[in-house]
């Protein structure tokens, strides 16, 4: 499509579709047969690509995408060719839409009521008789774009303009969810697709893996302790450890990928190492005699030495990774570095924190069953 309007203007300086199909036809006899072209058309012209580059974005804005270009080729799989003037609301919205995007492509800041004016005063004419008549009737809207925007033509091209104003000169005008079938079958393929799909793929299986690791963790942690209570609090720690993990992956956005989709259950394999080490230092301080306070400062000063020397020796050899070059090490040991840190850190404050507060004050019962066993 950009191809042929852009061979039509540079013979007749109006940048449209031509919409007589002999002169389609001519333009493209330019460009039949070149390798590139082949890439995006097949020999018997029943397929075709649409290609559309995109900056370097977050997840999130690549799944809309994707979705949207999916929802765009269902609308338009059958279309409704109308009279240009039954068709001026829907021309000034595509208008609107093609000059936000090369204003946002050119990284300008302009407030969309000054654009919105300016597509209010344009005036509409419904039939031109030659391309001639159409060129100059968009050199006049293009300088009074740039009259109200106050946007120079260094900032955007006067033909980007042009190109953004030209469904103004169309005799007719498409609509989606039509009667006319344009084509029959469509999908949206690609690297991007590829990494959506990768993505989408990954994140559910962490999400199951996840529950898995939680529920197998609770289990061990209930045979082990033989208190539920003292399992779910085990597991505090190691669900703020992967939030954190997970947030940290959000605030410099680190994607997901095949290298960081193990950090979270990762974590969960440290982290329960340190609340098992705790937990049963704790539980033994409190069947010698010691109270909730002596028995978690006679924990933090044995069993927690070990726990910090152990975190910050591995954490620190994973950390040597953030000095690599190659930026999936270099995400993955940034990320050991901080589960390493936060797990035993969360071992050593939160946990305790939850078992001097809980047993103290609501299970006393509980604590008794412990200590007689």
């Amino acid at each position: 499509v950009s191809i042929i309007s852009y061979l039509n203007e540079g013979i007749t300086r109006v940048p449209m579709i031509p919409e007589n199909q002999n002169e389609v036809e001519n333009l493209y006899f330019f460009i039949d047969g070149k390798e590139n072209i082949k890439r995006l058309i097949n020999y018997d012209k029943t397929e075709t690509l649409i290609l559309f580059l995109l900056p370097r974005m977050d997840s999130k804005e690549r799944y809309k995408i994707v979705e949207a270009s999916k929802k765009l080729l269902n609308e338009y799989q059958n279309v409704e060719i109308q009279d240009k003037s039954k068709s001026e609301k829907e021309i000034k919205k595509l208008i609107f839409k093609m000059i936000v995007n090369r204003i946002k492509r050119a990284n300008i800041e302009l407030d969309q009521e000054k654009i919105n004016e300016f597509i209010n005063s344009i005036p509409i004419i419904n039939e031109f008789r030659n391309y001639e008549e159409r060129f100059k009737y968009l050199n006049e809207i293009s300088s009074r774009f740039y009259e109200i925007t106050k946007i120079s033509e260094t900032q955007i091209s006067k033909n980007d303009i042009m190109y953004s104003l030209s469904p103004l000169v169309w005799n007719s005008f498409i609509l989606p969810k039509g009667q006319n079938q344009v084509f029959t079958k469509s999908g949206v393929a690609g690297l991007m697709k590829i990494f959506t799909d990768v993505e989408q793929i990954l994140l559910r299986n962490q999400l199951v893996s996840l529950g898995l690791i939680i529920l197998v963790v609770l289990l061990l942690l209930t045979v082990t302790f033989k208190s539920f209570f003292d399992s779910l609090i085990s597991l505090v720690p190691i669900i703020f450890t992967i939030i954190v993990n997970f947030g940290i992956m959000g605030l410099f956005n680190i994607n997901m990928d095949f290298v960081t989709v193990a950090i979270a259950s990762i974590a969960a394999g440290i982290g329960i190492d340190y609340t098992i080490h705790y937990i049963s230092r704790y539980i033994h301080e409190l069947k010698n005699g010691k109270n909730y306070e002596e028995a978690f400062y006679s924990t933090f000063t044995t069993t927690g030495k070990g726990i910090m020397f152990n975190s910050l020796s591995v954490g620190l050899g994973f950390g040597v990774l953030i000095f690599s070059s190659i930026i999936p090490l270099r995400n993955f040991g940034t990320l050991m570095l901080v589960t390493m840190l936060v797990s035993s850190f969360s071992a050593m404050t939160i946990l305790p924190s939850l078992l001097i507060y809980l047993r103290k004050y609501f299970l006393k019962s509980v604590e008794k069953q412990i200590l007689n066993q």
